[in-house]
């Protein structure tokens, strides 16, 4: 009872400050958290998935205005899930992630493409292309398109995405118990 106190405490503090930490939300129960707009979207056998929208919140520099949650049968939250439309990573906000997380676990760019696949109709129409690339350990200066931050509780796991895919960042905070039941 007084951990959920002081949960309550810290998400009222940071939820009225337009700054909220994304983890507290792991291993909560959904009906717990500070939203008013959560809608259940899909409900599969293991798991269900959860929107909250019309939220107007900072991660650091960046502005988003939904939130993408995924619980367990029982309804506690397993990962948490936002994106940055129209954005791209910048040093501003490279720096304040590593200053709130520490060096990351993990930074990779994209090494060079191993071949390209396209898919064509009958009539010679292109359908879909594609590429297929090797991942290489790399440095912020490199352009990296995952950057990881391993901590005890939780993985912090950011996906970049350039202009040729809509300039856009995707931020995916896990439940540790989920990486440690999947290897």
């Amino acid at each position: 009872m007084r951990n959920f106190i002081l949960f309550l405490s810290i998400i009222s503090y940071t939820y009225n400050m337009k700054e909220f930490k994304l983890e507290s939300l792991l291993n909560n129960h959904i009906d717990s958290i500070p939203f008013k707009k959560v809608q259940q979207i899909d409900n599969e056998m293991e798991y269900n998935l959860y929107l909250v929208s019309e939220v107007e919140m900072c991660f650091f520099t960046k502005k988003y205005n939904f939130i993408s949650l995924k619980t367990n049968k029982n309804n506690i939250i397993q990962s948490v899930l936002i994106e940055f439309q129209n954005e791209l990573l910048d040093k501003e906000l490279y720096n304040s992630l590593k200053e709130s997380y520490g060096e990351p676990n993990n930074m990779q760019c994209i090494d060079f493409p191993d071949f390209e696949e396209i898919t064509t109709s009958e009539d010679g129409n292109i359908i879909s292309s594609g590429f297929r690339s090797s991942l290489k350990e790399c440095n912020f200066e490199e352009n990296p398109v995952f950057i990881s931050w391993e901590k005890p509780r939780y993985l912090l796991q950011l996906t970049l995405y350039d202009e040729n895919l809509g300039n856009k960042i995707e931020l995916l905070i896990k439940n540790n118990d989920i990486i440690i039941k999947s290897k």
